[in-house]
């Protein structure tokens, strides 16, 4: 029941967040920000402050038995400020094409970010090192290369349908495309396996082996998603410079930590 509250109320914040992002490019704020393409959009722009309030209750229960967590503590109350003023200016519905677009999303994300590294950090026991196999498996990072590659390669077909309006490829761009996916895959296989080895030297030198393979693991995650949403922002919507950087950070952090806590 838990993981389902923070899978609503995460997806609705990562929602918001995205759609106030997108009023920051003059194309994606006219077809998207000033005329839906989808009745469910207009419909949920409309309701934004009660799907708000919606997703913060369903945040707050989530965390309930961790309150007592100064960090959590204070992320909701974040959470909650941000929601008054989200309710006050019906944010969703008066988004504007400027800076400010940019500001809520990034706002928007901090405080649950802020809750879910507080339930990140606190102490879990480690279990005695076993014969049982704990080594990365080189199918997800597979799944995890492809998954990468399809968003990079997704914004690449957005960007030349904006400018041609075809989705035809030539055999050059074709080609491109599949050497895209095999660098994606090669760059998958060689982290695993440096990571894999990391993974038996802790194991050999005692320590704390899951505790690192936990953490190794978030940073494959976030790494993989933030350079993923870059690309997917570079080629889609031809956006450069620090801003895409600092969001796409904080929008990988977000997902990571959500997912895995």
């Amino acid at each position: 029941m838990k993981a389902l509250l923070k899978l609503l109320s995460g997806a609705y914040f990562i929602f918001a967040s995205v759609y106030c992002f997108s009023a920051c490019n003059s194309y994606t704020y006219l077809f998207l920000v000033k005329t839906p393409p989808y009745p469910w959009l207009s419909w949920v722009v409309d309701h934004g402050p009660l799907l708000y309030w919606l997703a913060f209750a369903a945040m707050s229960a989530a965390f309930w038995d961790e309150r007592r967590n100064r960090v959590i503590v204070g992320g909701l109350l974040a959470q909650a400020a941000i929601g008054a003023v989200f309710t006050a200016k019906n944010l969703l519905a008066n988004l504007e094409n400027n800076w400010s677009a940019y500001v809520w999303s990034v706002a928007i994300l901090l405080p649950m970010l802020v809750a879910t590294a507080g339930r990140l950090n606190q102490p879990t026991s480690d279990e005695a090192p076993s014969s049982q196999s704990t080594m990365f498996s080189y199918s997800t990072a597979i799944m995890i290369a492809t998954l990468a590659a399809g968003l990079s390669l997704g914004g690449l077909l957005i960007r030349n349908y904006g400018e041609t309006r075809t989705i035809a490829l030539h055999a050059k761009e074709f080609d491109l495309m599949v050497l895209v996916v095999a660098a994606h895959l090669w760059l998958a296989v060689l982290v695993v396996t440096l990571l894999n080895l990391v993974q038996t030297a802790a194991q050999r030198a005692g320590g704390r082996p899951l505790r690192m393979r936990r953490w190794a693991v978030l940073l494959l995650v976030f790494f993989t998603l933030d350079a993923s949403t870059v690309r997917f922002l570079r080629n889609a919507l031809s956006l450069e410079g620090w801003p895409i950087q600092i969001y796409a950070m904080l929008l990988a952090a977000f997902i990571t930590g959500w997912g895995f806590s």
